[in-house]
């Protein structure tokens, strides 16, 4: 009987053995795919914290045929590469006297909606805006609409739309 459990005992601690071993390697095997799959997705997602973006590659046009004195549409064209993080967030400046002024918003109730997969082909996006509902109607005079955006390292960058005017209609 002592021969017979000890022969069992033995085949146990080899297999106890063998079973660790083999955990032991598909580990680090796993550790090391893991490691590989990671250094090559760094090659194809950029950080974006680091990622470069050039002003100049945007525009931020106003439909004219949508002009209304309760909202408007907005073209963006966002050339760049990587493109900037856009959001429905804005803000109207009116030019009084020659100078640029921020109109005051009467809600700050913009909710915050990440536009990064919406452009089309020719890397543009159109948003309607509703300036009724954050700045109220819009008197007669000279606007530009204010697109904030991030860039390298989370900088608040701000580009600015073209000019329109609210006539009497």
């Amino acid at each position: 009987m002592n021969k017979k459990f000890l022969i069992i005992l033995l085949a146990i601690i080899i297999m106890t053995v063998v079973l660790y071993t083999l955990i032991s390697l598909n580990i680090d095997k796993s550790k090391e795919i893991a490691d590989n799959n990671e250094n090559n997705i760094e090659q194809y997602i950029p950080n974006w914290q680091e990622v470069e973006r050039s002003p100049e590659d945007v525009s931020i046009e106003i439909l004219n045929n949508t002009i209304k004195r309760d909202s408007l549409e907005i073209l963006i064209t966002d050339n760049n590469k990587f493109k900037y993080g856009w959001t429905q967030t804005f803000r109207i400046q009116k030019k009084i006297d020659g100078n640029w002024q921020e109109l005051e918003k009467i809600s700050d109730d913009l909710f915050f909606y990440s536009y990064a997969n919406s452009f089309d082909e020719n890397n543009q996006l159109r948003i309607k805006l509703d300036c009724k509902k954050y700045y109220g109607v819009l008197e007669n005079g000279t606007y530009r609409i204010v697109k904030p955006v991030y860039n390298i390292g989370y900088f608040l960058e701000e580009l600015y739309s073209n000019e329109f005017e609210i006539i009497n209609k």
